[in-house]
């Protein structure tokens, strides 16, 4: 162990992990085996932007490492990590960000990144203990584990560095703990395998794991497949009893795991699990709620939303019986998406009025009905959008509410065309037709939520706003290219302002031919049909075509035709504004 200092300790515990830990009978002992690193003081990287912290799949490109040696026949059950990182001016101890890495096959990284805390100079001791990151590697020998630190603040990016944080010589010290196990005999007891999920998507991953089974030392391990129960077939390199199998199957998949003794030679097999796959759509589809999920057919949104949970392998369609009503407890959330060769189409289908969905919600003031998080190249066209709960205790503020997933994850390219939005009896203030919103800060171009059109929506009975798109004011993450057109908007008797259109960080929006009036306001509420704010880069567009037209507001209130602030380059042209009356 070149430029480390090693020792180990020997912690015999006689009863504590008898049978309690085995299948069978084998007596083990814990111990533990600890080095030191003193090769110097090891640096701190740093990413692209100041103040960016490293996420989770990120990892510096200067690591340094230390190799701990276990006997062939231990088990590990944790390792205990502890080490110092010091800031120097003018870094600060709260830049400091690290975690460890076990890079043996099975071992993991830390999940999340350790911050230190303090100003200039300041000097952040870290331990944690009992962490899981080798608990998957077998066979002991030598253990490696990786040092990644860095830092948010100082120095050019993507520079590895002592000069403005490190982590100290001679602190970084790692702790295998693990249990000595005595050797198999007879026949071993495979116990039961077990997955964490029952069902899941085609080409997707399941982890699979043995419950009860012994552990001793002689053990092999390895995983079989099988479509029927019957006849089973060994999967390559699955030879650990934690195994993350790929379901590159439709429907079902039995595992299970063949426990040897490599001693008596003798074998016995677990108690299988299974696993039902579902495959990604493709090709034309119908929900007709007289007919029952299965084939091509879904009974309902909630079936068909799930289905495509799994993705799709090409365009879908999805054809939506004409006059049909359906209810959904809770918001609709689509977390999946198409693409511009495979969209996504939810249509209105046959003769008769448009099918319906109507959403209850909560006591919260934020519930939304159809709600896109993160989603992508989907159409809603011709299915009504109603407001289903009856009091304050379960109305839906949004009829539709659009969502970034993540700051790199926004809702774009999307069409919502031909349907009503009716929010009904809601008394909520907030209620709105449409709101797109910037619900996690935009930290990229992707994080936006660009390039969706609303097209002849008639959105009635809301409160706030017709429709409300919010993006990040922040140049060159702002939402760019969305349109509305063709709708009409009206609006409740309520206490609140009123916006038929309300745009911040939107840029190159375009909005014409829509309709906001006919509607009374008798609580000294302001109205503004047309409203954009932001910035001079991020917030701008067009109006054209619009009309504002016969409303009515109260003695001492105000309406604005069109209200400009604080926006850029916003083009102007052929509104009619009319019949304003305070």
């Amino acid at each position: 162990l070149n430029n480390m200092k090693s020792s180990t300790l020997f912690k015999p515990i006689f009863s504590l992990f008898l049978a309690f830990l085995l299948g069978s009978a084998h007596w083990v002992f814990a111990q533990s085996a600890s080095v030191t690193y003193t090769a110097g003081d090891i640096p701190a990287y740093m990413l692209g932007g100041t103040g960016q912290a490293p996420s989770s799949t990120d990892n510096s490109i200067c690591p340094e490492t230390i190799t701990v040696n276990v006997p062939s026949n231990a088990q590990i059950t944790g390792v205990d990590v502890a080490y110092t990182m010091t800031a120097i001016a003018p870094g600060w101890g709260s830049d400091q960000r690290s975690r460890i890495r076990c890079i043996n096959v099975g071992g993991e990284a830390e999940a999340n990144y350790s911050a230190g805390v303090g100003g200039s100079g300041a000097s952040n001791n870290y331990n944690r203990t009992g962490l899981d990151i080798a608990n998957n590697v077998f066979g002991g020998g030598n253990i490696i584990f990786e040092m990644h630190a860095f830092r948010t603040w100082e120095g050019n990016a993507f520079e590895c560095n002592t000069t403005f944080n490190r982590v100290d010589n001679n602190t970084w010290q790692i702790t295998v703990n693990y249990i000595l196990l005595l050797d198999c005999s007879g026949t071993p007891n495979a116990g039961t395998a077990q997955s964490n999920i029952s069902a899941g998507c085609q080409n997707s991953t399941v982890n699979l794991s043995l419950a009860g089974a012994d552990v001793a030392n002689g053990i092999s391990l390895q995983w079989f497949e099988s479509a029927d129960n019957v006849s089973y077939s060994p999967i390559a390199g699955a030879t650990t009893s934690n195994y993350t199998a790929n379901m590159n199957f439709v429907g079902n998949n039995y595992y299970r795991c063949q426990m040897t003794c490599s001693f008596s030679s003798q074998s016995a097999n677990s108690t299988p699990v299974l696993v039902t796959a579902s495959a990604q759509l493709n090709g034309t589809y119908t929900i007709n709620n007289l007919n029952p999920t299965g084939g091509t057919n879904f009974n309902n949104f909630q079936d068909a939303f799930a289905a495509l949970a799994c993705g799709s392998s090409g365009p879908v369609t999805i054809n939506v019986e004409a006059g049909q009503t359906f209810s959904s407890t809770g918001p609709l959330v689509a977390n999946f998406s198409g693409g511009p060769a495979a969209p996504i189409i939810f249509q209105k289908a046959g003769v008769g009025g448009n099918p319906s969905i109507s959403f209850t919600g909560t006591t919260s003031t934020t519930d939304g009905g159809l709600t896109f998080n993160g989603t992508d190249w989907v159409t809603w066209d011709g299915i009504d959008i109603m407001q289903g709960g009856t009091s304050s205790a379960n109305w839906v503020e949004y009829g539709i509410h659009i969502l970034k997933a993540a700051g790199n994850n926004g809702s774009s390219n999307n069409t919502f065309r031909n349907f009503t939005i009716d929010l009904g009896t809601s008394t909520i203030t907030t209620a709105r037709g449409v709101f797109m919103a910037n619900s996690v800060t935009s930290n990229s171009p992707n994080g936006a939520s660009s390039n969706n059109t609303f097209d002849n929506l008639n959105i009635i009975n809301v409160n706030s706003a017709g429709l409300w798109l919010a993006g990040s004011t922040t140049v060159g993450n702002q939402d760019i290219g969305n349109t509305i057109q063709n709708c009409t908007i009206s609006f409740k008797d309520i206490s609140t302002a009123a916006y038929g259109v309300y745009l911040t960080g939107q840029e190159n929006f375009d909005v014409n031919n829509n309709t906001f009036g006919n509607f009374t306001r008798s609580n000294n509420s302001l109205v503004y049909p047309l409203f954009v704010t932001g910035n001079a880069t991020t917030s701008s567009g067009s109006f054209e075509s619009n009309i504002v037209e016969n409303i009515s507001n109260s003695s001492t209130g105000i309406i604005y035709g069109i209200y400009i602030f604080n926006g850029g380059v916003v083009n102007v042209t052929n509104n009619i504004v009319r019949n304003l009356s305070t």
